[in-house]
């Protein structure tokens, strides 16, 4: 084998290899991701990080300083790969 025909051979290993690395082990099953208002703000936020996803609060209602534990979850949305958007109501 030539060393250029070696050294193709090695980028294209390693690009595959990157590849690979850069795509997620395993998505999420749907059916694990929390239903919006099952449980508090607070347990949906770890049980979706445990999930694998980032979280963005989004506040439709109420105060920023009251706790997540006391908040309630209006809706979830899963569908980028990467980001799980909560809507979150909190008490004022």
């Amino acid at each position: 084998m030539t060393k250029w025909l070696r050294n193709c051979t090695f980028l294209v290993a390693g690009g595959l290899m990157a590849a690979l690395v850069a795509v997620p082990l395993a998505s999420a099953d749907a059916s694990a991701v929390p239903t919006a208002g099952s449980e508090s703000a607070a347990a949906t936020v770890r049980d979706l990080r445990n999930l694998g996803y980032n979280v963005q609060l989004n506040w439709v209602n109420g105060s920023y300083g009251v706790g997540l534990s006391q908040c309630t979850v209006d809706n979830i949305n899963t569908t980028d790969i990467v980001t799980a958007y909560v809507d979150v109501d909190c008490p004022k």
